[in-house]
């Protein structure tokens, strides 16, 4: 008799799940999909990402640009209008999306290599922001190549009338894609 109280077929299906999920959890920064296939719930001004879509395939490659589709979720309730702003960051490390600590940019080292912006307007409301990776060719790096890394996003919310950011937003932990 089995010291465990279950079925062996529930007892391997246990086993297998164990051993996928320590696979998971130990095989590092991966592409991280996001599961909010539908607009969320947003009060005040927010923003939420839905998805990341890599046009042409689901690998970033070093030296091949890849356009990606990014839906976001949005709140606006504090003017009429604004700028929705999507930022692509280049992280050097390959093993993660967030900065250190006390550290916003990195020492200076992680890029935002392409940006988006699309008028938004009172309400909540799910977009998509085409946005171009450009392949850790140089471009939007003053000429550095990384050679490896990871790339994160960011989403910010600017008023047009006076200019400035009144609120950001890092997907670090939510959207990492190494190349």
């Amino acid at each position: 008799m089995s010291r465990f109280p279950f079925s062996r077929r529930l007892q391997i299906g246990y086993a297998v799940f164990v051993m996928l999920s320590a696979i998971g959890v130990g095989s590092g920064c991966k592409r991280v999909s996001v599961a909010h296939p539908v607009a969320p719930e947003l009060t005040g001004d927010s923003i939420q990402l839905i998805t990341v879509q890599q046009v042409g395939g689901q690998t970033l490659l070093r030296g091949k640009p890849k356009r990606l589709i990014v839906r976001v979720a949005y709140s606006l309730t504090s003017r009429e209008t604004a700028i929705l702003a999507l930022g692509l960051d280049q992280f050097p490390d390959s093993t993660s999306c967030v900065p250190p600590k006390g550290d916003v940019n990195n020492g200076g080292t992680v890029a935002t290599v392409a940006e988006g912006h699309i008028p938004i307007q009172r309400g909540s409301h799910v977009v998509e922001v085409p946005i171009e990776w450009p392949g850790d060719t140089g471009v939007g790096t003053q000429g550095k190549i990384f050679s490896q890394g990871t790339v994160s996003l960011h989403a910010s919310m600017w008023s047009d009338k006076p200019e400035y950011k009144f609120l950001t937003k890092w997907f670090g932990t939510e959207y990492c894609e190494r190349f």
